[in-house]
């Protein structure tokens, strides 16, 4: 049974990490949404050209925070074996896919949770999850040491950068699609 937001109708579904780089099964989590927050965050999702300094013309998506009723501590951390969580909640891939009144999918947002922000209170038995835009991987896999040497070309160095286990379960990635103007 999906959620239901104004005029529509929303899935929110969970794909946590069973080991360092392999994603197990997707779950439904729409049911464990509290809706109240969720609304408010929904409303932050955005696709946008971030043109800061270094980063002209990169295309983004917003980030959004989930608040997920957690009584039956299935969002816990992986030590608690109530919780989906078998390996970490870190970099669990997140998916929102709304439907129109036609009911008609279209996905609006995949990201993923960043535990360094996650928030549980007791009291309410809420927890609250960051979820990153997927184009956070990026910012969170450092380039190896003596990964690109001098003389690689520009595709090489790129290539390099993205064809790493952490890269490549996240994202899809194709060598094939790697073109520069400048090489």
């Amino acid at each position: 049974m999906a959620g239901t937001y104004p005029f529509r109708n929303y899935r929110i579904f969970f794909t946590p990490l069973v080991g360092e780089n392999e994603y197990g099964a997707v779950a439904d989590v729409t049911m464990d949404v509290d809706t109240t927050d969720f609304l408010k965050s929904v409303g932050t999702i955005k696709r946008e050209i971030d043109n800061g300094d270094y980063d002209i013309g990169i295309f983004t998506f917003g980030d959004i925070t989930l608040n997920m009723i957690n009584f039956e501590r299935k969002f816990n951390t992986p030590d608690d074996p109530r919780s989906m969580f078998k390996y970490r909640r870190d970099r669990c891939k997140v998916e929102i896919i709304f439907y129109d009144e036609n009911a008609t999918a279209s996905t609006r947002f995949k990201g993923l949770i960043n535990d360094d922000a996650t928030r549980l209170d007791f009291t309410t038995g809420i927890i609250r999850f960051k979820v990153l835009s997927l184009d956070s991987i990026l910012r969170q896999v450092p380039v190896p040491a003596g990964a690109i040497v001098d003389g690689d070309l520009f595709s090489t160095a790129i290539k390099k950068i993205l064809n790493v286990p952490e890269v490549t379960t996240t994202l899809t990635y194709s060598a094939a699609n790697v073109d520069v103007d400048l090489d």
